[in-house]
């Protein structure tokens, strides 16, 4: 396992088919196999998008606690060609493959970085393992 200094973490829903991310559904959404270079769709590539990781596992596990509906897999990943962090797409417009709605940068969820291509290292964390699919807030302090 590498460094927890190092990690840089991205969640998935585990479909059974393969893991794709928790935000991106539809045109945007992208298979993520193991150790393997993944891009974003080439739509969102040429309007300066990328991939979204959390720079921390804390900030993943905090994610969780705030969103506790996505039922997450979190896992390790390797990252290639940081982009600076464009504003964030409106969910809908995202799947439907529309870059029409947007918000301020600001609201990215705290410890998200983008970058231009990511490959998935190991599985860190599974909700179906946690007893409730929850971490406890206090957990995410000593990470």
């Amino acid at each position: 396992m590498p460094d927890s200094s190092s990690w840089y973490c991205k969640m998935f829903h585990d479909t059974g088919s393969g893991l794709v991310s928790v935000a991106a559904h539809g045109r945007a959404q992208v298979m993520y196999p193991l150790d393997t270079w993944v891009t974003p769709p080439d739509w969102l590539l040429q309007r300066g998008y990328g991939l979204t990781v959390f720079s921390a596992l804390k900030y993943a596990l905090w994610f969780v606690n705030e969103v506790p509906s996505t039922l997450p897999v979190i896992y390790i990943v390797e990252v290639d060609e940081p982009l600076t962090l464009k504003p964030m797409i409106d969910l809908c417009s995202l799947a439907m493959g529309q870059v029409d709605k947007l918000f301020p940068a600001s609201l990215w969820p705290r410890g998200t970085l983008m970058f231009g291509r990511i490959k998935l290292i190991e599985k860190i964390w599974d909700w179906r393992k946690d007893q409730n699919g929850r971490v406890p807030k206090d957990s995410c302090d000593l990470l």
